[in-house]
């Protein structure tokens, strides 16, 4: 019985390594052909950079996999993109793409594709036949579109004429539910989030701007759109991430630009100038990889509960409840365990222990253990995760002493790694992470710790979820 169940669990591991692939590599197809048509709109130093500007930053790269409404939104932005910019007599195929992820994907795209359109009705020498053309087609594909993704989500929700991403809009727009999870200031998309995505990005840009006349009719649109989401005070990267591409596509021509028209005997240094800035962006690229591996408490807190778990009688059952910061943080679906005596519960809304205790609760994976009377509920274990990073004691020169003093004494050699955060092969690292407490697990203190699954009596307000769900 438990080899079948370690089995599931690594087969439903496997699906989710299989599933996140798949998007990747398809995320991957849409940025090639971008580049085929960016080399052949513009040149193939244009493209080339483009691809090397992609690939260095860390945050696309790093989120290409997942399975989100922005990453697939992404993939046919991506499209609508390659065809805005390969076929700018023919917008119908762009238009089609934009239509439908916003309708299915992402409602938010259509701050993007308003800028576009209207760019085009501008350019257009005939600006009512383009109407009479496209405003028909795109309410035909609209209907199409918000058809289909009624049908399957009023399906899987249960919820009649349930169209999510006009749920989203409202949520967003009429009631500003986002501004719950933070605000920020117009310019932070333009001057923090650009920035840490693509640091020459903006500068790059305003060059081709204001020197490569052909790439105007691209920068106004995407920059328009940012300005646009800057509007709603809740900011995340990710809302914007569809500016990307264009912006690496724009650099790249400005690149390209910039060394084509250099002196001879500048040509050289502008180019390596750009190549050290690639390779210098893609090790801190792989720095932030390393930092974010500490990240995900939530993931390492399941785990440890599962094994947890399988050490409980065979008669004994679990209700596990798992709160927003570790499901936030690696605590997915993917990762629970496939046993009938396994509940795992995601419900919200709960404000005091006396709720928790009532609903049956046998474990807790919380990240406010404080809230949890210690009469009722044992710590189990504690799991750590990123909290900051900090120069080693004394600045570099410091650090710089204590390398080469272990390195002369030998003890780079003779100490053994041990995987631990702030020494690599037995050297200090220069920059050190700090891990703080984030996720604690708790147990249910009680004689009768189990109860059968089927006999659990929940709270009001408080949703069962099982795990074959």
């Amino acid at each position: 019985m438990g080899g079948l169940q370690v089995s599931q669990r690594h087969d439903l591991l496997f699906w989710q390594y299989a599933v996140r692939g798949a998007l990747g590599a398809i995320v991957a197809v849409s940025f090639a052909h971008l580049r085929r048509v960016v080399q052949r709109r513009f040149s193939t130093v244009a493209a080339r950079w483009f691809s090397v500007l992609s690939v260095v930053q860390f945050h696309v790269m790093f989120w290409a996999s997942r399975t989100l409404p922005n990453i697939f939104a992404l993939v046919l932005v991506n499209m609508a993109l390659a065809e805005w910019i390969g076929r700018p007599a023919c917008i119908r195929h762009c238009l089609t793409y934009l239509v439908i992820t916003t309708a299915v994907f992402r409602c938010d795209v259509i701050l993007l594709a308003a800028p576009i359109l209207l760019m085009e009705l501008y350019l257009a020498d005939d600006r009512r036949a383009w109407l009479r053309t496209q405003v028909p087609h795109a309410l035909k594909v609209s209907a199409l579109s918000i058809g289909a993704t009624v049908a399957v989500d009023s399906y899987f929700w249960q919820h009649p004429w349930f169209w999510p991403e006009l749920r989203v809009l409202l949520f967003n727009t009429v009631d500003n539910g986002s501004t719950a999870y933070g605000v920020e200031p117009f310019y932070a998309y333009f001057f923090r989030y650009i920035p840490k995505i693509a640091p020459t990005a903006l500068p790059l840009v305003l060059y081709a701007f204001v020197t490569i006349p052909k790439t105007r009719h691209y920068i106004v649109p995407v920059v328009v759109f940012v300005c646009l989401y800057s509007l709603l005070p809740h900011k995340e990267w990710r809302f914007i991430v569809y500016a990307i591409p264009m912006f690496n596509t724009i650099s790249g021509v400005a690149i390209a630009e910039l060394v084509q028209k250099s002196k001879p005997r500048q040509h050289r240094l502008v180019a390596t100038t750009f190549a050290f800035y690639a390779v210098l962006h893609f090790a801190l690229s792989l720095g932030m990889l390393y930092v974010s591996s500490f990240n995900y408490p939530g993931g390492l807190a399941l785990m440890k509960i599962n094994k947890r778990i399988e050490q409980l009688p065979s008669a004994v059952s679990a209700h596990v409840h798992i709160d927003v910061a570790t499901a936030i943080s690696g605590a997915s679906l993917f990762g629970q365990r496939q046993d009938p005596r396994v509940t795992y519960c995601k419900a919200e809304g709960m404000k005091t222990d006396d709720e928790y205790w009532d609903a049956g609760y046998t474990h807790l994976l919380s990240a406010e253990p404080g809230m949890h009377a210690p009469e009722r509920w044992e710590t189990r274990d504690v799991v750590e995760g990123y909290s900051g990073v900090r120069v080693f004691p004394g600045g570099p020169r410091a650090w710089m002493r204590e390398v080469w003093h272990k390195a002369k004494r030998g003890e780079a050699i003779l100490e053994t790694f041990h995987g631990g955060h702030n020494t690599l092969i037995g050297l200090p690292l220069p920059i050190a992470i700090t891990m703080t407490p984030k996720i604690w697990i708790l147990e249910r203190k009680s004689d009768r710790m189990s109860i059968p699954v089927n006999l659990f009596e929940f709270g009001p307000g408080v949703e069962r979820m099982k795990i074959n769900n």
